[in-house]
């Protein structure tokens, strides 16, 4: 999953644009998200966290994982120099202070 942040002047909440469902999780092929912030030191892990849609569904229905989502997250303290990182390969994430 490929995506960037966005934080704000005071380094207190980031915005992380990702690409995810079209349709909210409450709907056939959706996805809702919920993303945490895991911290260290010297790091920022932001773990998103995935919940489908649980009811009834067309069996040629698909989930299509290609449209901008964003969603919000408050940290426990600034960001300042720290790195954010993607929990799923590792790796740094653009971080665009605001």
């Amino acid at each position: 999953m490929r995506w960037q942040a966005k934080s704000t002047s005071d380094g207190r909440t980031l915005t992380v644009d990702f690409l995810g469902a079209q349709k909210a999780g409450d709907q056939p092929c959706g996805k809702d998200y919920v993303v945490e912030p895991v911290t260290s030191a010297h790091f920022v892990v932001v773990v998103i966290h995935e919940h489908r849609y649980q009811g009834p569904t067309d069996p040629i229905s698909r989930i299509d994982d290609t449209y901008r989502r964003s969603a919000s997250l408050e940290l426990p303290q600034p960001l300042g120099g720290r790195l954010v990182m993607d929990s799923i390969i590792g790796t740094p994430v653009v971080v665009v202070k605001g």
